[in-house]
């Protein structure tokens, strides 16, 4: 019995200690320590700020963009489904994600792979995409959607 507790601590320590939060203008999220992010200033209007974040595993086969805005006011789902500009006859599912709530969706255009999520905190909008080849067996969402269900509002 001892060894098996000793064994299930020891697997909980080494499963934590593989992933890093890593703490951005607007949110935090639990990157596994193996992934590596580019940040830059999000091109745009001066009047809603954010940052575009860029994460990808060196030897993964897709990348993950996430693109901040910090809204002025309080922003609602039924804003955020027109945000996402997927055709309404098309249902989408609101979902969370952390301390966020939105909408999903995938597709295959121009022979590459792309999730989308728009994520929505109050003022706080995350869009997120990621891409990869479509021929490319998609090994990597399990691990991002570990990473999205982490995301964390920072709190002022």
């Amino acid at each position: 019995m001892t060894r098996s507790i000793v064994t299930l601590l020891m697997i909980g320590i080494s499963a934590s200690s593989m992933a890093d939060i890593r703490n951005f203008e607007s949110f935090s999220i639990d990157v596994p320590t193996e992934w590596t992010h580019n940040v830059e200033p999000r091109a745009g209007s001066a009047d809603l700020p954010g940052e575009l974040i860029t994460l990808n595993r060196p030897t993964g086969i897709g990348e993950l963009k996430i693109m901040s805005f910090v809204a002025p006011n309080e922003i609602g789902q039924d804003r955020l489904r027109l945000f996402t500009n997927v055709d309404m006859s098309t249902t989408l599912v609101l979902q969370e994600w952390g301390d966020f709530s939105g909408y999903q969706h995938s597709y295959v255009e121009r022979e590459s792979y792309f999730e989308q999520w728009w994520l929505l905190n109050g003022g706080t909008i995350l869009v997120i995409t990621y891409e990869s080849d479509a021929d490319a067996p998609q090994v990597e969402i399990e691990a991002i959607e570990e990473m999205l269900s982490s995301i964390q509002i920072n709190r002022a």
